[in-house]
C-alpha cells in the first residue's frame, strides 16, 4: 500500500501505457479492424473504394467531436455500415463543465483515432484524405463568412444548454445570462472550427499542419493510455 501510495504520476502513467502495449500484444492486435475489412473484401479495388470512403466519413465524425467538444466515443457509439464504409455516430452530444455551462472536453484525446483505426485508413489515407478532408470542411464553414454558421449554432447550443440544466436538475438560467453561454459556447466552437482553417500564407509548412498537430496528439500512445478502459482505446 505504502508503494501504491508514493506512486508519482509519471509511474503511475507508465503502468497504464505498458497495459496500454500488453493489451494490443496479447489480446488485441493493431490489424484487428484491418483483417476483418480485408477479408470482407478479397478484391483490392473494393477494399480501396472502402478504405476511401471510411477516411472522408470517419474525417467528417472527427470534426464534430472536436469542435463541439464531444466525449465518450466509445466504439458502440460508432456505427459502420459494411457494405459502403459510411459511419453513423450516435448519442452526439456536447460534453459540459461539472460547475457550469460551458462546453468541455476534458479526455487525453480530440477524438477517436485508435491505433485499430490508424491501420485501416493506412498512411496515405490518414495523411492525405483524412487530415485534408478536415482542413476542407473546416474552411467550407468558417470561409469567407462564419456568420451563418454562428446563428445555426446558436439555436443548437441554446437547446443543448437548456436540457443539460434540466437533466441535472438545475435551474434554468436568466434570458441575459443563457444570451451570454450561448455566445461564449459559439465562440469556443468557431474557434475551433478556425483553428483548422489556416492563412493560405504558412510558410513552408504544409496547410494542414495544424490538423497534422491534432491528430498526432489523437493517434499518441501515452495520450490514448489515459483514457478510461471502457473508451478501449486499441480497438
Amino acid at each position: 500500500m505504502t508503494n501504491i501510495q508514493q506512486r508519482t504520476p509519471d509511474q503511475g502513467l507508465q503502468i497504464r501505457v505498458n497495459a496500454f502495449e500488453a493489451i494490443q500484444d496479447r489480446l488485441i492486435p493493431n490489424h484487428v479492424l484491418l483483417d476483418y475489412v480485408q477479408a470482407t473484401y478479397p478484391a483490392f479495388a473494393d477494399f480501396w473504394l472502402f478504405r476511401r470512403q471510411f477516411a472522408y466519413q470517419l474525417a467528417g465524425i472527427s470534426f464534430l467531436t472536436y469542435i463541439l467538444h464531444m466525449r465518450d466515443r466509445n466504439p458502440a457509439r460508432l456505427n459502420i455500415a459494411r457494405s459502403t464504409g459510411n459511419i453513423w455516430g450516435s448519442e452526439f452530444t456536447p460534453s459540459f463543465h461539472p460547475q457550469r455551462p460551458m462546453f468541455h472536453n476534458n479526455e487525453a484525446v480530440p477524438f477517436r483515432l485508435t491505433p485499430n483505426l490508424q491501420m485501416l485508413l493506412g498512411p496515405i489515407a490518414l495523411e492525405g484524405i483524412f487530415s485534408a478532408s478536415m482542413l476542407v470542411i473546416a474552411k467550407a464553414l468558417t470561409e469567407p463568412d462564419a456568420t451563418k454558421l454562428e446563428q445555426q449554432l446558436s439555436i443548437f447550443i441554446r437547446d443543448e444548454i437548456t436540457f443539460h440544466l434540466t437533466a441535472a436538475h438545475r435551474p434554468n438560467l436568466p434570458t441575459t445570462q443563457l444570451r451570454e453561454c450561448v455566445t461564449q459556447n459559439a465562440g469556443s466552437v468557431m474557434n475551433r472550427a478556425r483553428q483548422f482553417s489556416v492563412p493560405e500564407k504558412s510558410g513552408s509548412l504544409p496547410a494542414n499542419q495544424t490538423v497534422l498537430d491534432v491528430i498526432a496528439r489523437a493517434v499518441d500512445p501515452r495520450k490514448l493510455a489515459q483514457m478510461d478502459p471502457l473508451w478501449m482505446p486499441y480497438l
